[in-house]
């Protein structure tokens, strides 16, 4: 995913010949022509439909600025590669989303502008956004993005299966419940459990059995812990049994959806950011839809996921103005509220999540509150500068643990990690 990025960045005297905003000097609306900027977002769904009304929203509601949404792909991958690509081009968009591991690396790399001298200017209250979501907006001191499609991993299940199969509707809570009840819920139709294997949903399992993918400085890999192999363990387990569907490859995510969809599974670990979705095809198939924390393996911890919203170096002051003015736009509380109740992403200011309309909503839709509760127990993903490329070599060493009975997983995760820990020193 980022093995171009070096080479393109490594040029970076570009940036002596584009302007980079430093300090918010120009005030959009002094200008007599509106000032047209670009937003570059991925997925589709009712992601790409939130977006588009936000942006709709946004031009209507004042005549200085013109915001056109691009999208670029139905993944954070395709939408990083497109923006390093424009950027290195030096035919950037004002606003983007980073997947919050790549913040550092940006940043590092001069490719988005640090938000403080925004903030400070207007006295901009950071402080309602919720505190377990800003570790992942920093680096170096600065802040580089603000919330903006933020997650954690859930359970998803098919409550009337479960019913059927006698063991109530309420989630597994812990890891071996969650094995015994994969056990109960397959047969010659259904799997217990299909999951995509994902870098994320793996760090959600050891997460929850009280590992780490990193240590605590990011400076060492230690995804062959005694509690991280646990994770690797309950894969190799279900998929012995023959009561776990795990999906690979580029579409790994979208397959496995398609198993619950079609309820060929009785469970799925997603997003929170599936939840509309999964709302609206329980609702067109005739099942009771349920969801759960990531069930505890002796810690319980879970990792947060998502986006963040920054703002893309060389574009003009001008342009810079403007486009802070739509990322404080999006991450009002009114429109926090509107796109969590849309979309299923957390509400990610306070104000926002205690707001008398979230709360209705809530009372309504419990499935909602699931990941707001679980937040509780929520801990940053890795931001060390070379993790995406540690993110890829980890992901092809899980694929190969989980889908060759052949392997020792220990080997292969402690060759993994001296492989990490190379690119980590670098």
């Amino acid at each position: 995913m980022f093995k171009r990025l070096l080479t393109m960045i490594l040029s970076f005297c570009i940036l002596s010949s584009m302007v980079a905003c430093s300090s918010p000097a120009v005030d959009p609306a002094a200008s007599d022509e509106p000032i047209t900027i670009e937003f570059w977002y991925a997925f589709g769904g009712p992601v790409e439909e939130n977006t588009k009304r936000l942006v709709e929203e946004f031009n209507a509601s004042q005549d200085k600025i013109i915001v056109k949404a691009e999208y670029q792909g139905g993944s954070y991958n395709d939408l990083h590669t497109k923006v390093q690509s424009a950027f290195a081009a030096k035919e950037p968009p004002a606003v983007t989303l980073n997947e919050i591991t790549v913040i550092q690396n940006f940043a590092e790399n001069g490719m988005i502008q640090p938000l403080d001298p925004y903030m400070q200017k207007e006295n901009f209250d950071i402080d309602d956004f919720i505190p377990g979501l800003l570790s992942n907006t920093q680096a170096d001191g600065k802040t580089y993005g603000l919330p903006y499609l933020r997650s954690t991993p859930l359970v998803y299940y098919n409550a009337t299966m479960f019913e059927n199969a006698g063991l109530g509707k309420d989630a597994p809570k812990t890891m071996d419940e969650m094995m015994e009840f994969s056990r109960k819920l397959t047969n010659e139709n259904v799997v217990g459990l299909s999951t995509p294997v994902t870098t994320w949903t793996y760090e959600a399992l050891v997460d929850s059995y009280g590992g780490r993918l990193l240590n605590e400085e990011e400076t060492q890999a230690v995804f062959n812990t005694p509690e991280a192999m646990k994770a690797i363990e309950f894969y190799r387990q279900g998929l012995q049994e023959n009561i776990f569907k795990i999906t690979t490859g580029g579409d790994a995510t979208s397959q496995a959806k398609l198993e619950f969809q079609n309820q060929r599974s009785a469970m799925i670990l997603g997003s929170t950011a599936d939840l509309a979705y999964y709302t609206q095809i329980a609702k067109e198939s005739g099942f009771e839809l349920g969801a759960g924390f990531i069930p505890n393996g002796g810690e319980g911890a879970v990792p947060t996921g998502g986006a963040n919203l920054v703002m893309v170096n060389g574009i003009s002051e001008e342009q810079a103005a403007a486009a802070w003015e739509f990322i404080k736009f999006l991450t009002t509380k009114e429109q926090t509220v509107k796109s969590s109740i849309a979309t299923g992403y957390l509400p990610v200011r306070i104000s926002a999540k205690d707001s008398e309309e979230m709360q209705e909503f809530y009372k309504g839709n419990p499935l909602f509150r699931v990941a707001v509760d679980q937040l509780e127990t929520a801990i940053p993903r890795p931001m060390a500068p070379n993790f995406p490329k540690v993110n890829d070599l980890l992901l092809n060493a899980l694929t190969k643990c989980i889908l060759d009975p052949s392997v020792d997983p220990q080997v292969v995760l402690d060759e993994a990690v001296k492989e990490a820990n190379v690119i980590l020193a670098k």
